[in-house]
């Protein structure tokens, strides 16, 4: 049964997290949110279904989304919920859907300490466009597919000016001791609530312990920065969420992402 998230301010967190790179339309119960630069990306163009009174409404609301998306020239539709639909229900709307979950993972911050991280690695806040290539090349690891490869590169190319810009996301780069780069991961803090994003290490590194390492210093500079919550978003078929909850990380609950596409 899906865990709805009630947490007020992780999900404010999440709304602004999105707007440093989306546009921001509330309609009644909805919110769209809509990148014009990068159309194609799913989590940066979606709708937000707010609230709902009824399993009924919620249907209506969605099958809404899907026309307007249509009638838009679009290739698809992604909606978000909180709530609690599941496959049955969504046979309901005559178009083929996905359905994907999403699970919100707190970290319990009386647990920081005992984290084991290396010392012979670095962290650094990327300042400069070098560094920033440096973080493309480990998104783009093992990829072959071109047009993949083409949207990876338009991504970051978006998200150049947000990691740049002062008060909204900053991303890092971790180092191994001889200074290659090993891995890379996002923070945004709002209003006290920090949401670490986009976690990245590369295959031949991963369970070395570069990973642990990179979100406890992502983490210091959250509480650094006065942080009180500490949180992040992990897909539940991803092996990745066994790892959060080693650390110290507790599921407070899940989001749907139904996405249809025509």
């Amino acid at each position: 049964m899906l865990k709805t998230m009630n947490d007020r301010q992780v999900k404010q967190c999440e709304k602004y997290y999105t707007k440093c790179m989306a546009d921001e339309k509330k309609e009644g119960k909805v919110i769209r949110f809509t990148d014009e630069r990068l159309l194609d990306m799913y989590d940066l163009n979606f709708t937000l279904i707010a609230e709902s009174d009824s399993q009924e409404e919620l249907l209506d609301i969605i099958e809404r989304e899907v026309l307007l998306r249509k009638e838009q020239k679009h290739s698809f539709c992604k909606i978000q919920i909180y709530f609690q639909l599941n496959s049955e229900q969504l046979a309901q709307v005559e178009q083929q859907v996905e359905i994907e979950t999403d699970g919100f993972y707190l970290f319990d911050l009386s647990k920081f300490d005992h984290i084991r991280s290396r010392t012979d690695c670095k962290v650094i806040k990327v300042t400069n466009l070098s560094q920033l290539k440096e973080k493309l090349m480990i998104e783009l690891e093992d990829e072959t597919d071109p047009d993949y490869m083409a949207f990876v590169e338009n991504k970051e190319k978006r998200k150049e000016e947000v990691y740049l810009s002062e008060g909204k996301i900053n991303t890092y780069l971790c180092y191994d001791e001889t200074n290659q780069v090993v891995g890379s991961c996002d923070l945004f803090i709002h209003q006290g609530i920090a949401k670490i994003e986009d976690f990245h290490i590369i295959s031949e590194e991963q369970r070395k312990g570069y990973g642990t390492t990179l979100i406890k210093e992502l983490m210091k500079d959250a509480i650094e920065q006065g942080a009180t919550k500490v949180y992040l978003v992990a897909n539940e078929d991803e092996t990745a969420k066994e790892m959060y909850l080693k650390l110290g990380f507790e599921k407070i609950g899940e989001q749907q992402g139904i996405f249809f596409q025509w």
